[in-house]
């Protein structure tokens, strides 16, 4: 956000030197202050390019390391239910009891469009 803030004071430093009357009698002076100001204007450019850039790398490894996140630690909605009653079926099978009857329910999770979560009670 302060970059932006940063750009635009520093472009209309710039924008001031280069509406400042020149005086009429100094040309060489007149053409290095705009020759100044706009080094400057391009300097001050070039700065807020290369961190808005690097925002940009940040925001996609952000994005990628989430994606990751997600597929590894969440079930697809479409699998998720036969998924875990198979995972529960195969447990109870070790442990020499017999599944019975089971209920599930699914609720949203707060702050997230996306994603639900889903509470399982199986009887043994």
């Amino acid at each position: 956000m302060w970059c932006s803030a940063g750009c635009l004071a520093a472009n209309l430093i710039a924008v001031g030197l280069l509406l400042v009357p020149h005086r009429a009698g100094h040309p060489k002076n007149s053409k290095r202050q705009y020759g100044a100001s706009l080094r400057s204007q391009l300097h001050t450019q070039q700065r807020c390019l290369s961190e808005r850039a690097s925002t940009s790398a940040q925001f996609e490894t952000g994005r990628g390391e989430g994606d990751q996140f997600l597929s590894e630690y969440f079930l697809p909605d479409r699998s998720a239910f036969q998924a875990l009653l198979t995972e529960l079926d195969s447990a109870a099978s070790k442990n020499e009891n017999r599944p019975r009857e089971h209920a599930y329910s699914t609720e949203p999770v707060e702050g997230s469009d996306s994603l639900n979560m889903m509470t399982i009670t199986a009887a043994l």
